[in-house]
């Protein structure tokens, strides 16, 4: 940042030198010490913003850590209720199979699940 802002004030220092050559030396002074000024101005705002460009930039990296942890997590809670899911749905297709076998009733697995009543014994 110091190094655009002396880039900027040697731009300005050789414009003024250049259309001031013809001018007295106090004034040529006057535009070095203004220039200084200037500069030294813009270094401090320059500073200010920076320092609070960096506090913002770690506050929003400390987000983004979180919302990676956080979305970590609910992945591996998804994974896991994804498996009981299943858990459930194989539990449920032996539950239901059990009464199908205490009514008599046959399942023939197919395209579709059909149910034919088989006689009682």
């Amino acid at each position: 940042m110091k190094r655009v802002l002396m880039a900027w004030g040697v731009t300005i220092l050789a414009a003024g030198a250049g259309t001031g050559c013809a001018s007295s030396r106090p004034n040529l002074e006057t535009t070095f010490q203004d220039i200084h000024q200037r500069v030294a101005k813009i270094e401090k705002t320059a500073d200010t913003s920076i320092g609070k460009l960096d506090e913002t930039a770690a506050g929003l990296s400390a987000k983004v850590a979180d919302h990676g942890e956080q979305a970590s997590q609910l992945r591996a809670v998804m994974e896991e209720n994804e498996k009981k899911t299943a858990a459930l749905a194989r539990d449920a297709r032996t539950i239901k199979e059990g009464i199908y076998r205490a009514q008599g009733i046959t399942v023939v697995p197919r395209a579709g699940i059909s149910v034919s009543p088989t006689p009682r014994k």
